[in-house]
């Protein structure tokens, strides 16, 4: 009924049985692995996805909130007549608002707005000024008392211009501290250049 199987023959059968079976093991295990590595995958998009989410949600936010950016910068021009042999400096004040929101800065109190002649410096960077000669806004009509900035908008140019009597190295500076508004904390808006007079 049963035949014998020569040990030779049997050997040949469990080596192709084992070879199939080990087959069998390593697809498996493949499929396993494609499978988990598919999942894992997806959790890690999912994830990604919904931080990016969270982040363009704060951005959004932060972006709604009014406030108000003031970029301001100063150029200074020397000026002089030959016929008289004055000489003047003429200021530029640049203001823009790249906020989101229209920005009054008050010029009532708390503003300087002058050239100075630089006198020395010490060795230790300290620097020694002559008297500050303050400026005012050159319109013939009006007195400046507040800079009204709107939200976007292009810059604002305001100048003014003032006598110097000497040669030399000059100061000219701007700043103004806008008190606490609308939970927006003090702040002081400045800027300053330096100018060769001749």
């Amino acid at each position: 009924m049963f035949r014998s199987i020569s040990p030779d023959s049997f050997s040949k059968i469990a080596a192709g049985v084992s070879s199939i079976a080990t087959t069998a093991a390593i697809v498996a295990a493949g499929l396993w692995a494609v499978t988990r590595f598919s999942v894992l995958l997806e959790a890690r998009i999912a994830e990604a996805e919904a931080d990016k989410a969270e982040a363009e949600a704060a951005i959004a936010q932060r972006s709604a909130e009014a406030k108000e950016i003031v970029n301001v910068d100063l150029a200074a021009l020397v000026l002089t007549t030959k016929s008289r042999g004055e000489r003047w400096v003429s200021v530029a004040l640049t203001l823009k608002n790249t906020g989101s929101k229209d920005h009054i800065i008050s010029l009532e109190k708390d503003v300087r707005f002058y050239v100075a002649k630089v006198l020395q410096t010490k060795d230790n960077g300290e620097v020694q000024y002559d008297k500050m000669l303050n400026l005012t806004f050159d319109y013939a009509d009006k007195s400046m008392t507040w800079f009204n900035l709107k939200a976007g908008a292009e810059s604002d140019v305001y100048r003014a211009i003032k006598r110097v009597d000497s040669a030399g190295v000059y100061i000219a500076r701007f700043s103004v501290v806008a008190p606490e508004i609308d939970n927006f904390p003090a702040r002081e808006y400045r800027a300053q250049t330096y100018v060769f007079v001749d």
